[in-house]
């Protein structure tokens, strides 16, 4: 069932694999779906955002913006802690909700172009509302949100709030992001907003390269068996995998 309200629950930990916390200054957190790095989606999107798509780019610096979130997608999206919120406790909350959701396959992806950049998204289209998929992207967004620091005026307008319907518009209020529950698109992000005299034709040689570098992974399934908790030190600095949590019992 999708969750449309925050709603708490009891602490709780198990085991998780982390990775070294570095830099400082503040820290945006984030929960992405990352597919495991030895897996075959996971090496084939590393490769494309680390060098495959670098060479012979189509315009300057076109995969800069999805290499500094790294290969993902996003379930809930970046934010401030609130003030006298812990990171570590944020963590076990995690942990101990991920123990309740159960790992299922990722529905088919291909590559398209969507909202003007590049991205896997759902062969078949979004998955409905009842999906193993929109459901986990639901939970965390509302599980985390009483750790989620309200939205400066700042952060609010540089989401374009004057370009979005009265449903995101809200969501943006209220949640801080206005893709989220009904509006929530999964993708995973392979280049940079295209530049608009991008022509047809330069479109369709993309798109092909993107479906030729991916094939062999996409041709595999993939299961969502694990969130990835991802912190961005500082503002100057790339998001990075802090540690990947299971989902199911430990």
């Amino acid at each position: 069932m999708s969750v449309g309200e925050p709603n708490g629950s009891p602490a709780g930990s198990r085991a998780v694999e982390r990775f070294p916390v570095s830099g400082s200054g503040p820290m945006r957190v984030a929960v992405y779906y990352q597919p495991a790095a030895t897996s075959a989606l996971g090496i084939a999107g590393q490769e494309w955002l680390a060098g495959a798509a670098v060479r012979d780019a189509p315009w300057p610096g076109w995969t800069d913006a999805p290499a500094a979130y790294g290969f993902h997608a996003t379930l809930k999206a970046p934010f401030r802690l609130a003030a006298g919120a812990g990171y570590e406790a944020l963590a076990a909350e995690a942990a101990a909700r991920a123990r309740r959701m159960s790992p299922f396959v990722l529905p088919a992806l291909e590559p398209v172009w969507f909202g003007g950049f590049l991205a896997l998204r759902p062969r078949d289209g979004d998955p409905p509302a009842d999906h193993p998929l929109r459901c986990l992207a639901d939970e965390w967004v509302a599980v985390l949100e009483p750790w989620r620091a309200p939205s400066t005026p700042e952060e609010i307008m540089r989401r374009n709030p004057e370009r979005l319907d009265a449903t995101r518009r809200r969501h943006l209020k209220f949640w801080g992001y206005p893709h989220v529950f009904g509006t929530w698109r999964f993708h995973m992000t392979l280049s940079g907003p295209a530049p608009a005299n991008l022509g047809e034709a330069e479109r369709a040689a993309i798109l092909e390269r993107a479906r030729t570098h991916f094939s062999a992974a996409l041709a595999e399934p993939e299961t969502v068996d694990a969130v990835a908790l991802c912190v961005q030190p500082s503002p100057e600095s790339p998001f990075h995998c802090e540690r990947r949590i299971t989902l199911g019992p430990a």
